[in-house]
């Protein structure tokens, strides 16, 4: 699917309550379209989700652009269109197969579950599916207003106990509960997938404030400017084959290589950068840095299989020789800017000093060979330029 907003898609069992509920999201009615109004015709109405009383009739994915900030995605429905032909319904799992694995703008998949009959097979093969695709997923109970609080609850338990048996990396931290014809819920669901809208506008204008605020007040700096790209002493673990071809490929992915991968770009940026400020005679520098490891909360990642800081305190607590050894090699938290200020004070010599060079604990530090290479830095400029539609007027 064309477009480059982020999607959010809804998809769940044939009758689950999917295209009332996103009546309700987008319109605040559960049905904004005229009963007398055929099916057929209801297909090319861009702005509402066709309601049908017959289970299976969304045959095709529906979607609705928002602003353009969000796409909300109407996958069809599985389970128990029992009159639908079996190569009709084959066809339907492809359709839904191939987008949850090909489109790149899906952030988020909102997977419905009916409150009155719980979580069946086909819903947890979709949730297994979406693992194995590494895409996010949040559980949303829907028609919870045909459900008495007994049937609500035991629902609820169950669908949290098979969430907490799944990477918590892909799994939205709430399930919803709604009612997409009163529109019980329906705020808080609304405000969850906002979420997404909100990200994507924030990182949006970040670029333009970067390439429409800071580039010109850089060339406009009498007295020097200086760019600082926060790197890692963890870019020594990136190679030229982690920066060269497809950088989006998926069978190329690991976290450790990705998170390296990054840290090497930030160096080779900041140097590439530097060569830009040169070549056009801007008065600035560009440098790169490792902050240095910091005894913050975040460590608790690092210790604990659930980031809980409790736990985490505790087990420093508990273990003392772990405790002195995370106190040997971070910082405190007062002291992890250091490298940072030093640089943006000018402190290694002022701002026509240093330019292009990686620093470590307020001096230069050990340098990943890679770094040095002035192709491979052009040509990650240009694929970035290419990713995020975003151009450098140097």
């Amino acid at each position: 699917m064309k477009g480059h907003t982020p999607h959010v898609a809804f998809v769940g069992r044939s009758n689950v309550g999917k295209s009332t509920l996103l009546n309700m999201l987008l319109h605040r009615r559960p049905s904004p379209v005229p009963e007398h109004i055929s099916n057929s015709k209801k297909l090319h109405l861009p702005t509402a989700a066709p309601v049908s009383h017959t289970p299976g009739r969304t045959r095709h994915l529906f979607r609705f652009e928002l602003g353009n900030t969000m796409t909300l995605v109407d996958l069809p429905g599985y389970g128990h269109a029992a009159k639908t032909p079996k190569e009709v319904k084959e066809s339907w799992r492809e359709l839904v197969d191939g987008y949850l694995t090909n489109a790149d703008q899906l952030r988020l998949v909102v997977s419905l579950v009916d409150g009155r009959v719980g979580v069946k097979r086909s819903d947890e093969e979709l949730w297994e599916l979406l693992e194995e695709r590494e895409r996010q997923l949040m559980v949303v109970l829907t028609k919870v207003d045909q459900c008495s609080p007994e049937v609500l609850n035991r629902t609820m338990a169950h669908v949290v106990s098979l969430l907490e048996m799944k990477k918590a990396t892909y799994i939205w931290p709430y399930v919803h509960a709604v009612s997409g014809l009163y529109g019980h819920g329906v705020d808080e669901l609304r405000a969850s997938v906002s979420l997404v809208a909100a990200d994507y506008v924030a990182r949006k204008q970040a670029k333009k404030a970067l390439t429409g605020v800071l580039l010109p007040l850089l060339e406009k700096a009498q007295d020097g400017a200086r760019v600082i790209a926060v790197s890692s002493t963890a870019h020594l673990g990136a190679n030229k084959d982690l920066m060269t071809g497809d950088l989006m490929a998926l069978e190329r992915y690991t976290q450790w290589g990705a998170y390296c991968q990054s840290k090497l770009a930030n160096v080779l940026f900041a140097k590439e950068l530097d060569r830009k400020f040169k070549k056009a005679g801007i008065n600035a520098t560009a440098v790169s840095c490792h902050p240095g490891g910091v005894d913050t909360d975040l460590q608790r990642w690092t210790v604990t299989a659930d980031g809980d800081p409790k736990k985490a305190t505790q087990l420093r607590k508990d273990t003392p020789v772990a405790d002195a050894f995370i106190s040997f090699v971070t910082r405190s938290v007062q002291l992890g800017a250091n490298t940072q200020v030093y640089l943006a004070a000018g402190a290694d010599g002022g701002y026509k000093k240093s330019g292009g060079e990686y620093f470590d604990n307020m001096s230069p530090g050990l340098l990943n060979p890679t770094a040095t290479d002035e192709a491979l830095a052009q040509e990650l400029w240009a694929k970035s330029e290419k990713l995020t539609g975003v151009s450098y007027k140097i």
